[in-house]
């Protein structure tokens, strides 16, 4: 069964890109705080449902034997590590000199942004909550406060923090951070993938 700590690192994972594409964006497009507070609790809840919508549908379409119930485990975390790795690799290629520089920036003081830059982060948060999903020992019951909960509050905090960065135009080694973000959600899976071997 995955534990807290297993749910906070993919949580931190996905909070520092969150925290890298927030402050660019707040740099280009400064807005107050108390717009920040907004974007960063509406990013937190997306992120929540999309994270767990991801969980659910991969729970539904993960391989089972009702006779040999461990016959497909092997086949379930070759699933998760191959969505993880997936995932790294999106980050990784998006750190280019050439995906850096033809970024698009979202206008923050705008109100269709609000709705469309959360969604759009979420996929990477759909994608790795899809990828749990298949895990052989994943258990639906108590999921809200193991995983809900750690990635809100790290969501919210990285948003808001990441605008604060942004309005001041300080900058960050966006690479390191990505590099440090990808490297904690590979940890966390071939953690796994050993521990369930």
């Amino acid at each position: 069964v995955m534990t807290f700590f297993e749910f906070l690192l993919p949580s931190l994972s996905v909070g520092i890109i969150s925290l890298i594409s927030y402050r660019s964006y707040s740099e280009a497009y400064p807005i107050r705080l108390t717009r920040a507070l907004l974007y960063a609790f509406f990013t937190g809840v997306v992120y929540v449902i999309m994270g767990n919508a991801g969980i659910f549908i991969a729970d539904l379409m993960r391989f089972r034997n009702s006779e040999l119930p461990d016959l497909y485990n092997h086949l379930n975390t070759v699933v998760y590590l191959g969505f993880m790795v997936f995932v790294v690799l999106k980050w990784l290629l998006g750190i280019t000199k050439k995906r850096m520089e033809n970024r698009v920036l979202y206008d923050l003081s705008s109100n269709h942004t609000l709705l469309v830059l959360p969604l759009a982060l979420g996929i990477n948060v759909f994608l790795v909550g899809f990828g749990i999903g298949f895990l052989p020992d994943l258990r639906l019951d108590g999921l809200f406060l193991r995983y809900s909960l750690p990635l809100f509050f790290v969501t919210f905090f990285m948003c808001y923090w990441a605008v604060m960065l942004g309005r001041r135009k300080i900058a960050i080694r966006e690479k390191r951070w990505v590099f440090i973000s990808s490297l904690l959600l590979l940890v966390l899976a071939i953690m796994k993938v050993v521990n369930l071997s």
